[in-house]
């Protein structure tokens, strides 16, 4: 764990260094607020990584006692810009080169926990917090071996005013059985499937760098 120049602690295995690296670089993509230096909330953002075309990302943000959120759903389009043909000296040449350039068409949902049952939403999340301050880098708990560059890598950040955790782990599902994998698997079915929220809008353009 370091301290930043906003004396803020930042919780980060050293063998995470290469995917955070990349991780900031989709943060600047994408100009998402950098959670090592906010201060002012306790926010979650869990992003998917995968060979798959659509992808997505939450983000939540506990403010005056409840939870608001948005989910981003994102689309890479490869287009192939390829060669020429010419002709000199009677002889033809064709050009080899071959560039790609991807574009980013993302649609965002903003929504809000239902908390009217119990405040089970609520409760669930704090409880899977708690837990996740508990897991470790997959490299010490995986014996599986299948921390591999395919599959689907999720990324989880959690901030505090005081501190900032990142966990990155690979292709969960088949993970070998431990406490960790539960709880990762456990947050991302909550925020995938299981918590219940109200839609405050129907999906639209993604607006950069907005917290509900």
């Amino acid at each position: 764990m370091i301290c930043n120049s906003q004396n803020k602690f930042i919780e980060l295995d050293l063998r995470d260094s290469s995917s955070y690296a990349y991780h900031q670089e989709f943060i600047k993509k994408f100009k998402l607020s950098d959670l090592t230096k906010s201060h002012d909330s306790l926010y979650l953002r869990m992003t998917t990584s995968s060979i798959s075309i659509i992808n997505k990302f939450y983000e939540l943000r506990l403010k005056d006692g409840n939870w608001y959120g948005r989910m981003v759903e994102y689309e890479t389009k490869t287009y192939p810009i390829w060669g020429f043909t010419f002709n000199l000296f009677n002889h033809r040449f064709h050009s080899l080169s071959k560039r790609n350039k991807i574009y980013y068409h993302a649609y965002q949902q903003r929504f809000f926990l239902d908390t009217t049952i119990n405040h089970y939403n609520s409760d669930t999340l704090f409880n899977l917090i708690r837990k996740l301050d508990h897991v470790g880098n997959q490299n010490d708990i995986d014996t599986s071996n299948q921390i591999v560059n395919d599959g689907v890598q999720y990324n989880i950040e959690i901030s505090t005013p005081t501190t900032y955790k990142y966990i990155s782990w690979s292709n969960p599902n088949y993970a070998s059985e431990s406490t960790c994998r539960k709880t990762i698997l456990d947050f991302i079915d909550f925020l995938t499937h299981s918590m219940s929220i109200n839609i405050n809008e129907d999906a639209k353009k993604f607006d950069r760098n907005y917290w509900p």
